[in-house]
């Protein structure tokens, strides 16, 4: 017993140092644990800053093609303000008829169509011309509307040989002749596009948005009912 006693300390220390190794593992594995645990995290955060420098390149091209359509927009509503907000008819057939009579161009009939040709942000006017005259006289005609204070422009034409009695020794024609005039819709503003834009990503960062309306799961229920 006393030979025990005497070597008790040796005990206590083999105890001690079983205690500290038993410790030591454990904390080692920890440690290994947090390790790996910490590498997950950063590699983790390395795929979060990428993702996050594409979304923010994503987000400024988004932006800078936002600036381009606004451009663009500006610039089409400035052509849009060149042109006339109405047109004047009789001033228009005044114009054309003078310049017909001054050409010696005869049996002029100039009449507008009931109802303009809506193109978007401007309208289009049809001034439908039947006269007789030559070939040269029309030309002249077309070339004095080019010269008129708002554009106007030659659309359709339709010549014919005239059927009366020829006492020119230029060949008499009878002519059909559209007459385009133009004026701008006050009441139109060009379309951006953005609200579209901003709704598609709305949808694209709120997947869940759409979830609640799915119709596979509205039929199952209905059956189920």
């Amino acid at each position: 017993m006393g030979k025990v006693l005497k070597n008790i300390h040796w005990l206590i220390i083999g105890l001690a140092i079983f205690n500290i190794f038993s410790l030591w593992s454990e904390k080692s594995e920890q440690i290994t644990t947090l390790k790996d645990q910490v590498t997950s995290m950063d590699n983790d955060l390395i795929v979060k800053r990428k993702n996050k420098i594409k979304l923010q390149a994503f987000f400024k091209d988004i932006d800078e093609a936002k600036d381009r359509i606004e451009r663009v927009a500006i610039q089409i509503e400035k052509s849009q303000q060149q042109l006339p907000s109405d047109l004047n008819d009789g001033e228009i057939i005044g114009f054309i008829s003078r310049k017909a009579d001054e050409l010696n161009i005869r049996e002029v009939n100039l009449s507008p169509d009931e109802k303009d040709e809506d193109r978007g942000f401007y309208s289009v006017r049809k001034y439908n011309l039947k006269a007789k005259g030559t070939y040269v006289q029309f030309l002249i005609l077309f070339e004095n509307i080019s010269e008129y204070k708002r554009i106007l422009n030659v659309g359709r034409v339709k010549f014919g040989r005239s059927p009366g009695l020829q006492r020119s020794r230029f060949q008499l024609i009878d002519g059909e002749i559209q007459i385009l005039a133009y004026r701008y819709n006050v009441g139109y503003k060009e379309d951006r596009g953005i609200d579209a834009i901003n709704e598609k990503l709305k949808n694209k960062n709120n997947p869940k948005a759409n979830s609640g309306n799915n119709p596979t799961q509205n039929n199952d229920n209905n059956e189920g009912a």
